[in-house]
């Protein structure tokens, strides 16, 4: 199959899937509820096997049809597959699908699981838009695509007030963000005439090119300020501790490959624009640590074991803001490959705990439930290890190259950011242990009758969970292998950018 075989696949069949739940949405069959996770399961192999083409071949364009003309302005639908892309769309199926096969057990008994899967397939699709887009116009649908599904999902629940409080407070924050990338556009389009990224590229690669660093600057604060609406930074973080009103499951999905990761995105996409704008780049690794250390120290507070896992989210991209804001995007993808295994393992081993108990949350009114659930309390001590970074772990090789990456870089006090992610490291670390043993050590805290109905979670909850607990394992070795060693020639060799630009035009020249 060709790449654009292999594209509409990928593309197309969460979408068919979307499609057909709402169709049956209100004309449940317990038959039907695995033909939604076939259809992201197809989705995941043709990903794969684009990814595994790409190598070989080298970067693709499919182009669909012309989309716009008028004057000026030429934009068509088209998708640019290459290493980044193609790596990143075959990581949001893969944890889409392990969260749709989670869903099948979680949501077991809720009558409207057809519309829920339906929109888990929407959300699944819009990232793979907006992840493969090949212009900003077209990035621009997905991510917009991507809001409206989380608010789809975030109030999936609308008969409690506060989910539909929750979504209707993601939606507002994020058109915030979303108008800094509007402006973005706008900006983009007058210095460079063109939103495609391909001839963006192009002309920052000419060494001739004298580009006025002003309005550089400006773009790329702007296109950060879209990022900080998606990923939760610092002021536009608000709407994330209440998205987990959200079923389990859309937490996790959210939080580990798609929405909060889609700002990440953005700025890896667009880093030889970042490499030539100092100061929008100085205001990324401010708030970046800022972001950091304030979720982290709200996280040591917080009672609710979904809005721990959520703040510790907001720390990770913060984490992962700052590797960028050093030049070190390579490592900033390597940590978003990483965390997507651990954290989603985390959200689903807490919805475990979740199902088991009644729906309680507060971890207060837990402890001393490892010999009730030792499954879950095994799982969630190999998510902890790998957020802290314990050797061999998955975050052990991905949290200390951006350390070495911020102890290295040219930005102004590299020293002083060192020495404040190792604080942010403490924090990783308090807040983690303190979950982890109010919830499984010490005294039950639970009344008798959640006490007296404990139970073992359904398989088909069981078994992603072991999968991600894999993952949470060796996701940092094999990433290094992919992302970071070169010398394998994978992943830098067939992408359109260069993502570790010391002398941004220079290195463009040797890669388009």
């Amino acid at each position: 199959m060709n790449s654009f075989q292999l594209g509409c696949l990928s593309l197309g069949a969460p979408l068919v899937g979307a499609i057909f739940a709402y169709i049956r949405a209100y004309n449940d069959s317990k038959n039907a509820y695995w033909v939604y996770v076939a259809t992201i399961a197809i989705s995941f192999l043709a990903c794969c096997m684009l990814l595994y083409q790409i190598n070989q071949d080298g970067a693709d364009y499919v182009s669909l049809f012309d989309w716009i003309k008028a004057e000026k302005i030429n934009v068509k639908w088209t998708f640019l597959f290459d290493s980044l892309s193609t790596l990143m769309m075959s990581l949001v199926t893969f944890i889409s699908l392990l969260v749709h096969i989670y869903s099948l057990g979680y949501m077991k008994e809720d009558p409207g699981k057809s519309r829920f899967l339906g929109h888990l397939n929407l959300f699944t699709f819009m990232m793979l838009l907006l992840v493969c887009s090949s212009n900003l116009l077209q990035l621009f649908c997905g991510w917009e695509g991507v809001g409206l599904a989380s608010y789809l999902l975030i109030g999936y629940w609308h008969e409690k007030n506060t989910a539909i409080s929750a979504s209707i407070k993601a939606f507002v924050v994020n058109r915030i963000g979303d108008i800094g990338i509007v402006l973005a556009i706008g900006t983009i389009f007058t210095l460079f005439n063109t939103l495609e990224f391909k001839e963006i590229f192009a002309i920052l690669s000419q060494q001739e090119t004298h580009l006025n660093t002003f309005w550089l600057n400006t773009a790329c604060l702007f296109l950060f300020l879209g990022a900080m609406g998606k990923s939760g930074q610092f002021g536009l973080h608000i709407w994330l501790p209440d998205a987990m009103e959200a079923p389990t499951p859309v937490s996790a999905l959210l939080h580990a490959a798609t929405m909060v990761t889609a700002g990440v995105f953005l700025v890896i996409r667009f880093s030889p624009l970042f490499e030539l704008a100092p100061i929008a780049k100085q205001t990324m690794m401010f708030v970046g640590l800022a972001t950091g250390i304030f979720a982290g120290s709200v996280a040591i507070c917080q009672t609710d074991i979904k809005k721990i896992i959520a703040y510790s989210t907001c720390s990770q991209i913060g984490m992962m803001f700052m590797s960028c804001a050093a030049g070190a995007y390579s490592v900033a993808f390597f940590h978003l490959f990483t965390h997507a295994f651990f954290k989603a393992q985390l959200f689903l081993s807490a919805g475990a705990v979740i199902h088991a108990m009644s729906h309680e949350q507060n971890i207060m009114h837990m402890g001393g439930l490892k010999p009730h659930l030792p499954f879950s309390y095994y799982t969630m001590m190999i998510g902890t290890l790998a957020l802290c970074g314990f050797p061999l772990f998955a975050g052990y090789y991905s949290k200390d190259l951006i350390f070495e990456a911020i102890y290295q870089s040219s930005t102004s006090f590299p020293y002083l950011y060192y020495g404040l992610c190792l604080v942010l490291t403490l924090l990783t670390g308090i807040y983690s242990w303190r979950l982890l043993f109010l919830v499984f050590h010490g005294k039950v805290n639970a009344d008798e009758h959640v006490t007296a109905h404990i139970h073992k979670v359904p398989k088909a909850m069981q078994y992603p969970i072991h999968i991600l607990s894999l993952g949470s394992i060796i996701s940092g070795y094999l990433g290094f292998k992919l992302i970071i060693d070169q010398s394998l020639g994978f992943y830098w060799n067939n992408s359109i950018i260069f993502f570790i630009p010391e002398h941004a035009p220079y290195l463009l020249n040797c890669y388009l």
